[in-house]
C-alpha cells in the first residue's frame, strides 16, 4: 500500500535521492544535503505549531510504500509566499494598439517584471520517481495535498498558486532563459540552477528594470512563454480540470506558467466529504476506490475501499484503519477517486 505522510528526519537519504533525480528547472527542490535538512526541519516545525493564520510554514509530505518503507515522491505546500524574501515573476500585460493605417500589430504583449511580497499559497515541489509514475501515484501525491488543505483552511491563503517548470529544449536548454535573463545574468540554465539551489535572493540582479516587449525576444523565447515542461503537461491539465487557471505572471527564470484558484473553488477542495468511522471491516467488501485521509495533523491519506451508509457515516478496512491512524468513531475526509 502506498501512503502520503509528513516527511521526518529518517527520510533525509531518500529525499536526496529524489532530489537527484528531479533534473534541471525544478528550483524548489535543491540538490544539497544541508537544504534538504532544512527543509524537514521547517516542515516539521510547521506541523507543530498551534495556527490561526498564515505567516511562513512549509508543509512537506513524501509518498512511502509501507511495506518496503521505500520512497516514492514527494510534494509541499507554502502556507504564505514571499514572507522571508521576495517572489519574483514577470507580469504579463496584454497592450492594445489603437487603429492606424500602417500595418501594426493590434496587440503587443508587455513583460514587467516584479517582486511579489505577503503572498498566497502555493502548491510546490511536486515530483514522482519514474518507478512510481502508474496507478494513479501522481494524482494522489498531488490532490493530498488540497485534501490537507481542506482539513486545516485556517492555515492557508484563500487563494492557491502552482509554478509549473518551464519549456525545455531537446538539448536541456531553456529558449527563454537564454532568449532574456541571460542578457543580464551571463550564466547558463544550467549554472543558474546551480547558484540557485532552492533560494531566489540572486534573482534581482537577473531581472532587467523595465518592461520589455514579447516580440523583441527571439522567436524560440516568445514562444516559450507560459509553455510548459514535457514531464509537466500532465500536472498542468490535473490542475486546469480542478478548476485552476492561467495566472497573469510566469516564471522569470524559464517563462513557465503559473495557476491559481480560490482555495473554496477547487474541485478536490469543494467536493470532499467527512464522514464518521462506524465501523472497521475485517472482511473485504465491494467497493469503488476513494481519496481517503485522516483529519489529524499527522497527516495520513490513501486509496481506500469506503462503504458509505445513509446517515453519511462509513465502514472502513482494518488495513486502512491502520495506516491512516484512524479508529472507530473519529472522521475521516474523501473524495471518489475518479472524481465523480
Amino acid at each position: 500500500m502506498m501512503i502520503i505522510r509528513p516527511i521526518e528526519p529518517h527520510d533525509l537519504d531518500s529525499f536526496e535521492k529524489v532530489a537527484e533525480a528531479t533534473g534541471l528547472g525544478m528550483t524548489s527542490i535543491p540538490k544539497d544535503r544541508p537544504s534538504l535538512e532544512h527543509i524537514i526541519e521547517h516542515s516539521k516545525q510547521s506541523f507543530s505549531k498551534d495556527i490561526t493564520a498564515p505567516a511562513n510554514e512549509l508543509y512537506f509530505f513524501v509518498l512511502e510504500d509501507r511495506v518496503t518503507k521505500e520512497i516514492g515522491g514527494v510534494c509541499g505546500i507554502y502556507s504564505k509566499t514571499g514572507v522571508s524574501e521576495p517572489v519574483y515573476f514577470y507580469y504579463l500585460e496584454l497592450q492594445s494598439i489603437p487603429p492606424s493605417s500602417l500595418p501594426v500589430k493590434q496587440e503587443q504583449l508587455l513583460l514587467h517584471p516584479f517582486s511579489m511580497v505577503d503572498g498566497p499559497s502555493e502548491l510546490c515541489s511536486l515530483y514522482l520517481l519514474k518507478d512510481f509514475r502508474k496507478e494513479g501515484l501522481g494524482k494522489l501525491l498531488s490532490f493530498s495535498r488540497m485534501l490537507f488543505i481542506a482539513n486545516f483552511k485556517e492555515r492557508f491563503d484563500s487563494i492557491l498558486y502552482a509554478e509549473l517548470r518551464g519549456f525545455l529544449d531537446k538539448n536541456k536548454h531553456s529558449p527563454f532563459w537564454n532568449g532574456l535573463g541571460r542578457h543580464f545574468l551571463n550564466l547558463s540554465f544550467e549554472e543558474l540552477n546551480q547558484l540557485l539551489n532552492g533560494r531566489r535572493n540572486c534573482l534581482p540582479e537577473s531581472l532587467p528594470k523595465y518592461p520589455i516587449y514579447a516580440n523583441l525576444l527571439p522567436s524560440s523565447a516568445e514562444k516559450a512563454i507560459q509553455k510548459t515542461h514535457i514531464h509537466t503537461k500532465n500536472a498542468l491539465k490535473m490542475l486546469s480540470q480542478e478548476g485552476f487557471s492561467l495566472a497573469d505572471r510566469i516564471n522569470a527564470i524559464d517563462g513557465g506558467p503559473i495557476v491559481e484558484a480560490q482555495i473554496d473553488e477547487i474541485k478536490v477542495i469543494k467536493n470532499s466529504k467527512i464522514g464518521t468511522v462506524k465501523e472497521i471491516a475485517t472482511q473485504d467488501f465491494p467497493s469503488k476506490l476513494f481519496l481517503t485521509c485522516n483529519q489529524s495533523l499527522q497527516f495520513r491519506c490513501c486509496y481506500a475501499k469506503l462503504k458509505i451508509h445513509r446517515d453519511g457515516s462509513v465502514t472502513i478496512p482494518k488495513e486502512i484503519a491502520e495506516a491512516l491512524m484512524i479508529e472507530k468513531g473519529h472522521t475521516l475526509r474523501y473524495l471518489p477517486a475518479n472524481g465523480r
